[in-house]
C-alpha cells in the first residue's frame, strides 16, 4: 500500500516522472520478491518460506543455496514437531 500511496502522490504532480518510475520499480521488486515466496510455499511449504525470509545474510547470488537451507530446516522443524506430537500421543 505504501507503494501505491507514494505511485498516487507522485502522479499528481506531472513533473515527478523519474520518481514515478522509480516508485514502479520498487514496486515491481517487491511483487516478484513475494510472488517468489508463493512460488516456493507452493512447491514446498510455508515453514520453509519463513525460515527462507529468516535468513537475512542471503544475497541474489546464493539464492538457491539459502533455499535448500530453508527447506532442511523446515524438514527438521516439521519432524521434531511430528515427534513430539507421536510421543505426547504415546503417553496418553
Amino acid at each position: 500500500m505504501r507503494i501505491m500511496k507514494r505511485l498516487l502522490e507522485a502522479l499528481k504532480k506531472e513533473k515527478e516522472i523519474a520518481k514515478t518510475k522509480d516508485i514502479l520499480e520498487d514496486g515491481k521488486k517487491v511483487i516478484t520478491k513475494r510472488l517468489k515466496m508463493i512460488r516456493l510455499a507452493d512447491r514446498e511449504d510455508w515453514m520453509t518460506v519463513n525460515e527462507y525470509l529468516s535468513d537475512d545474510l542471503a544475497s541474489d547470488s546464493a539464492d538457491e543455496k539459502a533455499i535448500s537451507k530453508a527447506i532442511k530446516a523446515a524438514a527438521s522443524k516439521k519432524e521434531k514437531k511430528r515427534k513430539l506430537k507421536a510421543k505426547k500421543l504415546s503417553s496418553l
